[in-house]
């Protein structure tokens, strides 16, 4: 088989993506157009295309949609697309062609009429794909897709770290945007939790960016630590691909599952709490309606999304941590491998489809 990805996020940046090419490449010849940016992650047998980022915003635009539209004109077999807004035009130019649409959210806005429109949207373009995977089932019901033309593939995790874990003293990683998840409300909680604890051993480190339109976030936090003397206990490590984060997941023992409660995050689940999981990490997770169907007891702790709540939980780990198992934290999740994730329920549905 023979599958053409079109992603806008760069290679190796997305991880639902990546492990579809890491796991399914010795069975499918994979070609990936995306735009360039960061470092590039190289991974034998997989083609990659990129549009170069040193144009105006716009003309970037232009260049992956011209690139990526010649690319699904000529391509001989299946074709993949991650949804952006815009994509629709693929199946409208090239009515013909077997394609594919990925799901991976719905909208994120704090607007919740916007939310609406965009999930319309997402909705309308779908309906024009031959066949759509989405991330939950919860995500297809929200929009009200068919069942006929459409699967549920979920996240999945790889073990990033098999060192041995002890959780204390306590070392929190969060991995992810920054883009609306309130991260502030974590070093708010972070700093009551020290207020409470002055001789309490604890770090947080935190890895990601809110993307290059939106520095002014992660300056936001910056000041925050800086000003209420967390500068000695917070580190920021930028954005780390995934396949670098071991070194820190080695390092640290409690993961920092942290999404708003709110309407459009609800049925939104978050890969690194698989991750945090599956590599031993004890988490703090917010109640979303996703984090609540994997997270308990055995794992970790759910949480408001408060900075109190967050101070809580800290003290909760640091009053109860001789309790935990790593070996029950690893094994909660082993479902959710990304190997099984891939083979067996995303292969199938590229195989039905373009093997017809």
């Amino acid at each position: 088989m023979k599958l053409l990805i079109i992603h806008k996020t760069q290679f190796g940046y997305h991880n639902n993506a990546f492990k579809l090419c890491q796991y399914l490449k010795d069975r499918i010849d994979i070609t990936y157009i995306c735009f360039d940016g960061h470092k590039k992650i190289e991974e034998p047998d997989v083609t990659v295309k990129y549009v170069p980022v040193c144009f105006p915003k716009q003309i970037r635009g232009v260049l992956f949609m011209l690139l990526s539209l010649f690319y699904t004109l000529i391509w001989r077999g299946g074709i993949l697309v991650y949804y952006f807004p815009g994509c629709e035009w693929y199946k409208r130019l090239s009515r013909r062609k077997k394609m594919l649409l990925d799901i991976r959210t719905l909208s994120v806005y704090e607007d919740e009429k916007r939310n609406q429109k965009e999930d319309e949207r997402i909705k309308k373009t779908a309906g024009r794909y031959d066949f759509v995977t989405f991330l939950s089932e919860e995500m297809r019901n929200k929009i009200g897709f068919s069942r006929d033309k459409s699967a549920i593939v979920p996240l999945g995790a790889d073990v990033i770290s098999t060192s041995a874990k002890v959780y204390i003293p306590i070392k929190l990683l969060y991995v992810g945007t920054f883009m609306n998840r309130k991260l502030d409300r974590t070093l708010e909680g972070l700093k009551r939790f020290v207020d409470n604890n002055p001789t309490a051993q604890i770090e947080y480190h935190i890895v990601g960016d809110a993307g290059m339109n939106h520095r002014d976030v992660e300056t936001r936090l910056q000041d925050y630590v800086d000003q209420s003397g967390l500068g000695s206990i917070v580190f920021f490590h930028g954005r780390i691909p995934n396949k670098d984060l071991k070194p820190l997941f080695d390092l640290c023992n409690v993961g920092v599952s942290f999404v708003p409660i709110t309407p459009y995050f609800d049925f939104q689940p978050v890969t690194k709490t698989f991750e945090y999981a599956m590599s031993g990490l004890y988490v703090i997770a917010t109640k979303t309606f996703e984090n609540r169907q994997v997270i308990d007891e055995r794992n970790g702790i759910l949480i408001g999304d408060t900075p109190d709540s967050f101070a809580n939980a800290l003290q909760y780990i640091y009053e109860n941590n001789e309790r935990f198992d790593e070996q029950v934290v690893r094994n909660s999740l082993s479902d959710y491998l990304w190997s099984t994730i891939e083979n067996k329920r995303m292969y199938p549905v590229l195989d039905a489809l373009f093997n017809e």
